[in-house]
């Protein structure tokens, strides 16, 4: 609706919980101060905008803290509120991918969590349930991996493109 948000970050050692507004058409930016306690500083995170919800902020890190809550920014209210997650809840994460399916499930994949692990898994989230689906296909699945993208094409498939692995760096390989 011509506003881009941005939340949290990092600026070397420090971890940011802010939240800014951009107005494409004033060429603007806006830092905006929500009601209620915002979601914990952190980078590395993951942000989606979802009708019916707003600005859905999910995993991230800060400092050796790995996140996998799953926070809402309501714009018209202008607040805060932590959602609920039961079922299939991801394991805390850094450098995942996150991308609105058409069935109207924030998506989840792969990712890397603070002792190194990199994960291959898959899981969504049910924001009327509250709840996160395993949904990790069984057999031809990209390797573990983190820092890549994701999204969903208009023909209904999810695609996972790039990132990193251990031992390799740079990943080029497309899902």
């Amino acid at each position: 609706g011509g506003v881009a948000y941005l939340f949290g970050g990092r600026d070397g050692g420090t971890v940011y919980a802010d939240l800014w507004a951009y107005d494409l058409a004033a060429d603007a930016w806006t830092e905006l101060q929500p009601a209620g306690s915002p979601p914990a500083a952190r980078f590395g995170h993951e942000a989606t905008w979802v009708d019916g919800a707003g600005v859905v902020v999910f995993a991230g890190q800060a400092g050796s803290t790995f996140f996998n809550d799953l926070w809402a920014y309501d714009p018209a209210a202008a607040t805060w509120r932590e959602l609920p997650a039961t079922g299939a809840v991801p394991i805390p994460r850094y450098g995942t991918c996150a991308a609105l399916g058409p069935d109207g499930r924030l998506w989840i994949s792969h990712g890397f969590t603070s002792d190194g692990t990199r994960f291959a898994d898959t899981v969504a989230y049910d924001f009327a349930a509250g709840t996160w689906t395993e949904e990790t296909p069984l057999a031809d699945r990209p390797i573990a991996r983190c820092l890549h993208g994701c999204w969903w094409t208009d023909d209904e498939r999810f695609v996972l493109y790039a990132g990193q692995t251990t031992g390799v760096p740079a990943l080029g390989d497309l899902w």
